[in-house]
């Protein structure tokens, strides 16, 4: 909601620029010379603030334009437009297109800057955020599971899943990922005909709770694509009596690997009290314990490349871990 509110104060509003003096010339002469974006009909933004923001703030900043331009009928967000409003990671969305459902027999164009989607929904799978319609977790996760791209869909997938499990009445976490899981099937078994219902399926049945970051999802699909198989979350004893984690176990390989970001070590947030130099040491000390009590290796990589099953592949078998 916050971050919403956040965005939504950034915007500006045609209508209310010319309430306060500024004349359609200063308008089009901003946005001439590309000092003002223009994100939908009448509504703008600083463009050297949009450029300031993530991909999914950007993407929400443009629902929240279509927003404000609707002229009739509210718009309910879905699809992966309804997943960032719910506070999901995306994945690509400075080039994804806003999505909204309509409802009803109309006939629906799409365009350059929106796809209008035409299905039944009903009033209790719509939610209101930060004043947006937009469709309900589930079935966001349903439509996102069948016309989302491989990468949007285990990134957001993952993530709505663990969710859903947070919030679910039960201690154990395998139990309620299972219940949920069953309960999306159900509603898709519900979906005859419909377009990338099979696709689906397969998708909701490779989520998982435990992926902890747009990266380790990404990369979880990458080791997939190249036929390893992994655990996740492997748990080593570390010295203090406390548990080491690490991100995946290749199995049959003796091989643990772990996904590292750069704001590990860059952002003041992630690193606490601590430099660096002191995060880089840390690190180096608990990876020779992981690897000294397992007898494995230990091989990192990065955001590139959990982007990229070509680039992991290589990245693995330089260090004498080649795939399957």
């Amino acid at each position: 909601m916050a971050r919403i509110l956040d965005v939504q104060s950034c915007l500006l509003q045609r209508v209310r620029l010319r309430d306060d003096g500024v004349h359609d010339r200063v308008i089009a002469a901003a946005l001439r010379n590309e000092t003002w974006r223009r994100l939908a009909r009448g509504v703008y933004v600083e463009a050297s603030r949009f450029g300031s923001w993530t991909p999914d703030e950007q993407h929400l900043a443009r629902a929240l334009a279509v927003n404000i331009s609707a002229t009739s009928v509210r718009p309910v967000f879905s699809h992966m437009t309804a997943a960032i409003l719910l506070g999901l990671p995306g994945y690509g969305m400075h080039r994804e297109r806003v999505h909204v459902t309509l409802m009803g027999s109309r006939h629906t164009h799409s365009s350059r800057d929106i796809v209008r989607h035409q299905a039944a929904i009903e009033p209790a799978v719509v939610v209101e955020i930060g004043g947006l319609l937009c469709t309900s977790l589930s079935r966001t996760l349903r439509d996102v599971a069948r016309l989302a791209s491989a990468e949007q869909s285990v990134v957001t997938l993952d993530a709505g899943v663990r969710r859903a499990v947070a919030l679910a009445p039960r201690r154990d976490a395998a139990e309620a990922e299972s219940q949920w899981q069953a309960v999306l099937r159900e509603e898709l078994a519900a979906m005859p005909g419909e377009r990338g219902v099979a696709w689906a399926r397969r998708r909701l049945a490779f989520a998982d709770s435990r992926s902890e970051s747009v990266a380790e999802s990404l990369s979880r699909l990458q080791l997939r694509r190249l036929g390893y198989e992994v655990e996740l979350q492997v748990g080593v004893p570390a010295p203090s009596g406390s548990m080491y984690r690490v991100d995946f176990a290749l199995v049959g390989k003796r091989t643990l690997g772990e996904v590292d970001g750069d704001a590990k070590y860059t952002d003041d947030r992630l690193r606490g009290r601590r430099t660096p130099e002191e995060v880089v040491l840390a690190e180096k000390r608990r990876e020779d314990w992981i690897r000294g009590a397992t007898g494995c290796g230990l091989v990192r990589w990065g955001f590139s490349e959990s982007r990229s099953a070509r680039l992991l592949g290589a990245r693995l078998r330089a260090f004498s871990v080649p795939p399957p």
